[in-house]
């Protein structure tokens, strides 16, 4: 489940980011939804992620028919959820009762200290860096980037302060995806100020 979970938010940014400002096609089409149907019966912390995905796809891409075959296609598949849902809100109450996931529940900062040191394996100023040079370049792919992670970080951190249950930081294991696309960034950006990322 925890190698499945980035792999599926990986295809869907890939399918997402495709369909909206490059060539679709139906077999794009189908990859993006298969991938958001996974998403959902893989692991419950793939909403925060969607949630935010879906916050940019309203507030920040074009209406136009790309906008609403997307919409379709996360809609048909948020339907094919939907009788799963109730399940899914009794293992949050189940979860969140449990006192000692309230004892071990990690604290904001302690959240997102554990993710950024797990995903930079300890290097989190290496990450700072790159994090650096892929935000001083501003286009679409950049806000993408940083709506999603922003979003998703938000998202998991009011949960958790509401229901008290991660107590882990393999359950954001849906931001890596997100953090190396960071780090590409980061790289191209680099290159391109005739920097040499490859030393660090």
């Amino acid at each position: 489940m925890y190698t499945l979970f980035p792999l599926l938010v990986a295809l869907t940014l890939w399918a997402y980011w495709r369909m909206i400002v490059g060539r679709r096609t139906q077999m794009l089409a189908l990859i993006l939804f298969v991938s958001l149907l996974g998403l959902f019966y893989t692991h419950y912390m793939a909403l925060p992620l969607l949630t935010s995905l879906a916050l940019f796809h309203l507030l920040f891409v074009p209406k136009n028919r790309r906008w609403f075959t997307v919409s379709l296609i996360v809609g048909l598949s948020g339907l094919l959820f939907l009788p799963w849902l109730q399940v899914a809100w009794q293992a949050l109450g189940v979860v969140s009762s449990e006192g000692a996931r309230n004892f071990f529940a990690n604290s904001p900062l302690s959240l997102l200290n554990n993710v950024l040191t797990q995903f930079s394996n300890g290097s989190v100023a290496l990450l700072v860096i790159f994090g650096w040079y892929s935000l001083r370049h501003r286009s679409r792919s950049t806000l993408l980037i940083v709506v999603l992670t922003l979003g998703t970080f938000a998202l998991v951190i009011l949960l958790n302060q509401r229901f008290q249950f991660i107590s882990i930081a393999r359950y954001l294991s849906a931001v890596w995806p997100l953090l190396a696309l960071v780090v590409g960034l980061g790289v191209a950006h680099m290159q391109r100020d005739h920097l040499r990322p490859a030393l660090l």
